[in-house]
C-alpha cells in the first residue's frame, strides 16, 4: 500500500515558510540547488517553459539536476495543455497514464522535490 495522505511539502519550502517543521528533518537528503541541463529533445515550446520556470524553482531552492525528466516533462505537459484546451483527442487519456506511471516510478527514486523529504539517510 502507498503512502496515505497527501504529499509531505518539501523541507525546502518549510524553511522559505520559517516553519519549525523544516528542523526536524535532519536526515532528508539535500541535493545542491542547481539548474539542471536542458533536454535536448524539447521542442522550442516546452523550452521556453523550461527558461521560464527554472529561474523560480531555482529561487525558492527546490530545483537540482536531478529533476531534469520531471522538469522536462512538466514542460511538455504545459505546451500540450495548452495545445489540448479546446481540442480533446483520445490520446489524452494514455499520455495522462503514463505520465502519472512516471511519476509515480519519480516517487519512488525520489526524484521529486515532495518525494526527497521523505527519505531518511545519513547526514553528511
Amino acid at each position: 500500500m502507498g503512502r496515505r495522505g497527501p504529499p509531505r511539502t518539501p523541507t525546502a519550502v518549510l524553511a522559505q515558510r520559517g516553519s519549525w517543521l523544516a528542523k526536524t528533518r535532519p536526515n532528508e537528503p539535500r541535493p545542491a540547488v542547481e539548474s539542471p541541463d536542458r533536454p535536448d529533445w524539447l521542442n522550442d515550446e516546452a523550452a521556453a517553459v523550461w527558461d521560464q520556470v527554472v529561474p523560480f524553482l531555482l529561487e525558492i531552492g527546490v530545483l537540482s539536476r536531478v529533476d531534469s525528466n520531471a522538469l522536462a516533462r512538466y514542460c511538455v505537459g504545459v505546451v500540450r495543455f495548452q495545445r489540448l484546451f479546446n481540442h480533446p483527442n483520445a490520446q489524452v487519456t494514455a499520455v495522462s497514464k503514463l505520465a502519472a506511471q512516471l511519476l509515480r516510478l519519480e516517487k519512488q527514486f525520489g526524484m521529486t522535490p515532495s518525494a526527497r523529504q521523505s527519505i531518511q539517510g545519513p547526514r553528511t
